[in-house]
């Protein structure tokens, strides 16, 4: 025991514990779920960049002459970089 002798029994309040442990969970639950929309967005949003960078191509592809398709088509993964 870590009591010095002459002590009596020392009980720690149970509902205390219970009470906190509550709350962290909570709390923790609710940062999860932040990060969790967070991610999303994120992923919704590199989505897009990804569809709009793949329709450029394909547009270059169908109007410009092969030369400026290739120039074009070198310089196309620029795009999304720059919007990072």
């Amino acid at each position: 025991c870590i009591l010095p002798p002459g002590r009596g029994n020392f009980v720690f309040p149970v509902e205390g514990f219970v009470a906190l442990t509550f709350c962290v969970g909570v709390l923790l639950a609710q940062r999860l779920k932040t990060a969790n929309q967070r991610f999303l967005r994120g992923k919704k949003a590199w989505s897009e960049i990804v569809n709009v960078t793949r329709n450029l191509n394909r547009q270059a592809h169908l109007w410009a002459d092969r030369e400026s398709f290739l120039v074009f088509s070198r310089w196309l993964p620029a795009f999304p970089a720059a919007l990072l």
